[in-house]
């Protein structure tokens, strides 16, 4: 009977690994800046798409870590994509708040669906092909430091 349950679960978990495998969707979106972004824009350098809101507590320090690491490791892309439906609350929120240079606006959620999203905040690591390394949820201070050596070994290897 244990048998049984084992496979099913194994097949889960080779899913989810491989999920975040292939390639990164691209997008455009509007920058807080009135600029469009596009992903496919800094092909050959590796981007870490973060996926934020102003009512998410971790998304305040996952955002300042993001901001001071794209100033140590500028040839590393930062896009933290902002999912509030209201333009006011995201412009009021980065005055008094460290951000990424690059915040562009996702109201509708239309990026965050392409890249199924799970909860606040999620960051994507995409390499300098474009394609997906890893996905993270809400990342701690260990899971943050991961994050930062694994897109500086990306950056430097140009992988």
């Amino acid at each position: 009977m244990k048998r049984a349950h084992a496979a099913p679960v194994v097949a889960v978990l080779i899913w989810a690994a491989t999920a975040a495998a292939g390639p990164a969707p691209d997008f455009a979106a509007t920058s807080l800046a009135g600029d469009t972004l596009q992903l496919s824009d800094y092909r050959g350098r590796v981007v870490v798409v973060d996926f934020w809101s102003t009512w998410c507590p971790p998304c305040r320090e996952q955002l300042a870590a993001l901001a001071a690491l794209e100033k140590q490791h500028p040839e590393i892309v930062i896009l933290a994509v902002n999912v509030d439906s209201r333009r006011d609350k995201v412009d009021r929120f980065v005055k008094r708040t460290t951000v990424p240079k690059r915040v562009v606006l996702d109201p509708t959620a239309r990026i965050a669906e392409k890249y199924a999203v799970e909860g606040m905040p999620w960051t994507v690591v995409v390499d300098a092909r474009g394609a997906i390394v890893s996905q993270h949820k809400a990342l701690n201070e260990k899971g943050f430091a991961t994050l930062g050596d694994t897109v500086k070994r990306l950056a430097r290897t140009g992988g």
